[in-house]
């Protein structure tokens, strides 16, 4: 091996340390400012004034969820009578929907096959 190449590979080496030397001092950086957010964040959620907010939001979306199950159970109630008192109607209305659900799939899958 020649002079030139043995100083082209010593040279190259040494680059290789200085870009290794540079990524190991961002990705310590890099540690460092996510442990800081961390920090951040768990003081965040050991302040009694954020679990009191978050304790006080799941309240209400419990009591949405409670009354969304009954405005459920009563839609569904009505449907149920409706449709043993009118069953004509009902399959009548069934077959409707079902024709413009298969129209419309239909219009769109023409469409993308263009």
């Amino acid at each position: 091996m020649g002079m030139k190449k043995k100083m082209q590979k010593i040279g190259k080496s040494l680059k290789d340390r200085r870009n290794m030397q540079k990524a190991k001092t961002a990705v310590k950086e890099s540690l460092k400012k996510a442990m800081a957010k961390i920090k951040q964040v768990e003081k965040k959620l050991k302040d009694p004034r954020t679990r009191e907010r978050a304790r006080a939001e799941l309240i209400k979306l419990k009591a949405r969820v409670r009354k969304l199950k009954a405005d459920y159970r009563r839609a569904e109630k009505k449907a149920v009578h409706y449709t043993q008192e009118n069953p004509k109607k009902a399959l009548a209305i069934a077959a409707a929907v079902g024709v413009l659900a298969g129209t419309l799939l239909a219009a769109l899958t023409s469409r993308k096959k263009s």
